[in-house]
């Protein structure tokens, strides 16, 4: 879907196919009596969720980003050549993440790790990471305020995935960018949980910058 579409008066019939198989996704039946109410309803959520503001003081939302400014589902493989080390792992954590966890329990290995970032996308110069969450928090839009938001994160860690996706991210950057420079470069992390969105600033959305020191020390230990 090309985001920016979310704001012209056509955006049902440029995405009338998307539509269909998403009701088929939420397991919602159609009808010739019904199709026209149930996906101008689906219409309505998309364009909450791509017009909502992605940072409490930054207005840009996902229907201001253009197809030439993303990388859908960017794959990455991290060759772990040395013996993985849990206990430097969690004192980067320690020392410089703001969310505090229990520690990472595994035994040292080697191998591959293969992974997916669902969005990057460049505005303004920066880059960006994505992913989408479909969670269930709570029947009201209180469930998807940033404390709840902060608490799903560390109990499901995912901020212990973003981590590892920033590594990645950092890593093709360092290579594509002629001086590149994270704090310049490096936009963050935006963890858009869907159902939460509404369209107010922030809403549903956590988003997160994590420093410098802590992504140059994860790189080493992959």
């Amino acid at each position: 879907m090309d985001f920016t579409q979310a704001l012209e008066t056509d955006f049902i019939a440029q995405n009338h196919p998307l539509f269909l198989q998403l009701a088929r996704r939420l397991n919602l039946t159609i009808t010739e009596e019904n199709e026209t109410e149930i996906l101008q309803a689906l219409a309505k959520w998309m364009q909450c969720i791509l017009t909502t503001p992605l940072m409490a003081e930054n207005p840009l939302c996902f229907a201001q980003i253009k197809m030439q400014d993303r990388l859908n589902e960017m794959e990455f493989f991290f060759k772990i050549t040395h013996k993985f080390n849990a206990t430097k792992f969690n004192k980067l954590l320690a020392n410089y993440h703001h969310l505090k966890t229990e520690p990472l329990e595994l035994g040292a290995f080697k191998g591959m790790m293969h992974g997916f970032i669902d969005l990057v996308f460049r505005h303004e110069g920066k880059y960006y990471l994505v992913d989408y969450k479909s969670s269930f928090l709570g029947a009201s839009y209180k469930a998807y305020q940033n404390e709840r938001l902060q608490e799903k994160m560390q109990s499901e860690h995912y901020d212990w995935q973003y981590l590892i996706y920033c590594v990645a991210l950092h890593r093709y950057l360092k290579m594509r960018l002629p001086n590149y420079q994270y704090t310049q470069d490096f936009g963050g992390v935006i963890y858009p949980f869907l159902r939460g969105m509404n369209g107010t600033p922030s809403q549903g959305v956590y988003f997160d910058k994590p420093e410098e020191a802590l992504i140059v020390g994860l790189e080493e230990l992959f």
